[in-house]
């Protein structure tokens, strides 16, 4: 971004160096490096408070994009030093956000900022099995009453699935779930009921966003681009992306209900036990098995059928398909016209 270019002293500019050095300093193994990281770090930690106290850099993109760096910096420390991860910046830069008006006023960067904020706050939340943040959950209904984009709307859903997850982990003690019948068949019934979302969510951006089997019988063999069919490939990285964030928000349901299934059968009686409890238990295991199938064998963008070198004819050849390389802006509007009722 040219504004992080324009001043080597920016508080965004010294939050890029700090993650830039930690990535360094492991990389070489110097611990000299640490205290270097450590200056840079608390200089940019210095400037963005700076920042704050000055109202007309407090509400700019820039400050928003500097409070993510931090963020990733200290989740970035998290991962290469074995301590515990916080959002305490994530939630520093949402309070940023609550000075910026109403989400319908706000420029491209911010409402990007944003979403990525909640996102990776409900990723988190069902990660440590926890329940997502009350500011988050703020500001994921705010935005949701203004957003058409449906990689919104699937946060939406991924809150429900913490909360699941959560109400299941709370029944929890120790290794064994102390659930009578009655409770494990409700929450299996609203487990089923948010799954259901999660396919109609799926089956609607399907459409645009893939995936899509290439089986050209033009393609060379063995067909590299298409994986031999063993693979999908998507419009956009994004779009992979995603659709793997609903297989992963599906396979936590499915491993739930399938802990819980198991539970169920332990309480009911040998001469009691039913076909139908052992029938859940194996379409569940299938379901656990197909998603993870999906997950390994997605492909974030279309790789085309080109075969050889192109030259500048080939661009006019309708039978050829080139990498896909856009990012979905303009898939957004079209699912906006074509799916109001999506999110």
């Amino acid at each position: 971004m040219p504004a992080v270019s324009s001043s080597r002293t920016s508080a965004a500019a010294m939050s890029i160096s700090a993650v830039a050095l930690t990535v360094y300093s492991r990389w070489r193994m110097d611990k000299s490096l640490a205290r270097c990281r450590t200056k840079v770090l608390g200089q940019a930690i210095k400037n963005l408070s700076e920042d704050l106290q000055k109202e007309d850099s407090r509400r700019t993109d820039l400050t928003l994009l500097t409070t993510l760096l931090l963020q990733y910096h200290s989740a970035f420390e998290s991962l290469l030093f074995s301590k515990k991860s916080t959002i305490v910046h994530h939630l520093g830069a949402l309070a940023l956000v609550r000075e910026f008006g109403h989400p319908s006023t706000w420029s491209p960067i911010a409402s990007e900022f944003v979403g990525v904020i909640i996102h990776l706050d409900i990723t988190a939340a069902i990660r440590e099995q926890r329940q997502v943040h009350p500011e988050v959950r703020y500001w994921r209904s705010i935005i949701n009453s203004t957003s058409v984009d449906p990689s919104r709307y699937l946060d939406t859903l991924g809150i429900q699935v913490a909360d699941l997850q959560f109400r299941a982990t709370a029944f929890q003690g120790g290794t064994t779930l102390c659930l009578s019948p009655t409770e494990i068949d409700t929450l299996l019934d609203d487990i089923q009921q948010l799954d259901d979302s999660l396919v109609l969510w799926q089956g609607n951006v399907s459409r645009f966003w893939g995936p899509f089997n290439w089986s050209d019988p033009g393609i060379i063999f063995p067909p590299i681009q298409a994986f031999q069919g063993s693979c999908h490939v998507y419009t956009s990285v994004t779009a992979a992306r995603r659709m793997n964030d609903s297989r992963s928000h599906r396979l936590t349901l499915a491993l739930i209900s399938l802990k819980l299934n198991l539970e169920r059968e332990k309480s009911i009686e040998e001469i009691c036990k039913s076909n139908s409890s052992q029938s859940g238990v194996h379409v569940l295991v299938k379901r656990i098995q197909w998603l993870v199938d999906g997950i390994c064998g997605s492909v974030p963008f279309c790789l085309g059928n080109r075969s050889r070198v192109g030259t500048a004819l080939d661009f006019g050849d309708p039978t050829w398909m080139f990498p896909t390389c856009h990012d979905m802006s303009e898939m957004y509007a079209t699912l906006s016209l074509k799916a109001p009722g999506l999110c």
